[in-house]
Parts: C-alpha cells; sequence; structure tokens
C-alpha cells in the first residue's frame, strides 16, 4: 500500500510513512499528476490524476485523440513535467507555500487539495509543516467557505483561510447550506459539540 494526497508533508512522520516503514530517508516530492498518475472519466477525459477537477485539468478526450498526443501536446497536462527544484518547478506557488522552506522539494503538496479549498493550485492548508509552523509561532488556520459548490461532478466550493490566535474562541458555529438544510460543522460553548435543531439537519 502506498500513501497519496496528504500525509503531512515534511512533519514527524512523513518519513515513516512514505517508507511504507522501512529504512531510509524519503521525502515528499510533489504532485505527480501527469507525471506518476493519470485519470480518465467515464466519458473519455485525460486528466492528469483522478481526484482533479474536471474543468481546468482535462487535457483532451481519448475518444478524439490518441493517449500519447493528449500526453505530448495538451495542457495542462504537463504542468508537472518541469525540471525539479527550478524556479518554473514553484512559479504556480503562493500563499504559505510560496514562502515554505520546502517549496523547491514540495511544491505545493496535493493539487487536489489546494484546488478544492482555493480554486487553484499552489497552497495546500492540509500540510503537518504548516500546521507545525502556525502552532509555534501561536497561530492556528481555520477554513472558512466563501462559495458553495455549483452542483457537478468533480466540483467543490471556494474557501478563505483565517489565520488567528490558536487559543481564540472557536466560532459559535458556522453552517454549510445544503438546499434547504442546514449542517453545523463548527462546536461551541468550549468544545462541546453542536446538535442543530431537528428541523434543519440534512
Amino acid at each position: 500500500m502506498a500513501s497519496g494526497n496528504n500525509i503531512g508533508y515534511y512533519g514527524p512522520y512523513d518519513q515513516l510513512l512514505l517508507s511504507r516503514g522501512g529504512e531510509g530517508s524519503v521525502y515528499y516530492s510533489g504532485c505527480e499528476a501527469g507525471t506518476q498518475a493519470l485519470g480518465i472519466e467515464a466519458d473519455g477525459k485525460i486528466k492528469g490524476c483522478p481526484s482533479l477537477p474536471s474543468g481546468p485539468y482535462t487535457g483532451a478526450n481519448i475518444r478524439d485523440m490518441s493517449l500519447a498526443d493528449i500526453m505530448a501536446h495538451t495542457e495542462p497536462l504537463p504542468m508537472n513535467k518541469v525540471l525539479r527544484y527550478s524556479e518554473e518547478s514553484i512559479a504556480h506557488l503562493w500563499g504559505f507555500c510560496g514562502t515554505c522552506e520546502f517549496k523547491k522539494m514540495c511544491r505545493g503538496g496535493c493539487t487536489w487539495t489546494a484546488h478544492v479549498f482555493y480554486g487553484k493550485r499552489g497552497n495546500n492548508p492540509y500540510c503537518h509543516h504548516r500546521a507545525l509552523e502556525h502552532d509555534r509561532q501561536g497561530l492556528r488556520e481555520r477554513m472558512i467557505r466563501t462559495d458553495a459548490a455549483p452542483g457537478a461532478p468533480f466540483d467543490h466550493g471556494i474557501f478563505e483561510s483565517v489565520i488567528e490566535a490558536k487559543d481564540a474562541p472557536s466560532p459559535a458555529v458556522s453552517w454549510l447550506d445544503r438546499g434547504d438544510h442546514a449542517l453545523a460543522i463548527a462546536v461551541r460553548d468550549g468544545g462541546a459539540p453542536y446538535a442543530p435543531p431537528a428541523s434543519t439537519t440534512p
């Protein structure tokens, strides 16, 4: 079994997880979409990874082009086919990832995670090193949804990061609209789980 996506980049346990419990130094070396991985959707769309949203990451359709031509000539499949550790390999980074000491090795972590939070790649909030750095500075990062998912296959909402003191009170409650329903996703009153009224549960 191989680890994938978000296992804790450059934290205290990533070598153990990446080496599958073996010996030696193993480090995460960035998204492999379009290089070590490939995704094909039910209608024939080819993208760099099965997890990626369709629109911004589809190269072409296998019904219209050969796989070799799709891989060689269509965007955005070659997005990771750049010289490792070069400036080009990190040109897409922004936010915390754009300033990180590991950016040339990690290249922003999992593309899917960054995109489904922010609508673009290059800044991954699911990073152990990032959480530890915030904690070291007495901070924490919280995600707030600003736009709902439109309801298409592989879609996602849009979120923004809030960096705050790690001992700041949690918000009273945070709601996600689901049609006529809503779901409480935060806690209130000192960490006690919040149970919404029966009429508002999905």
